[in-house]
């Protein structure tokens, strides 16, 4: 079965990626640091190979946090969007 790639951007556009489906998960995570870094009570996040995974434009905008000993956030320089983890 064929599929698409998948679009996605910040807010402001800025900073563009596509997916290639199948994910490998979807999960809701509301650990306090999830928590923190998106003003919610959750958010949700999908992982996908990393060579299934592009970013087509503005990587040069993307900002990254060391959040923790073994996590990296990245965000959108312009909007401040959080993109990755």
């Amino acid at each position: 079965m064929a599929t698409s790639p998948v679009p996605g951007a910040c807010l402001c556009g800025a900073v563009r990626f596509e997916i290639e489906p199948p994910t490998l998960f979807c999960a809701h995570c509301h650990c306090s640091m999830c928590r923190r870094a998106h003003g919610a009570g959750y958010v949700t996040w999908i992982g996908v190979p990393y060579e299934r995974f592009r970013i087509v434009a503005g990587e040069e905008r993307l900002m990254r946090y060391r959040s923790s000993e073994h996590g990296t956030r990245s965000f959108c320089g312009t909007c401040g969007s959080s993109l990755f983890c």
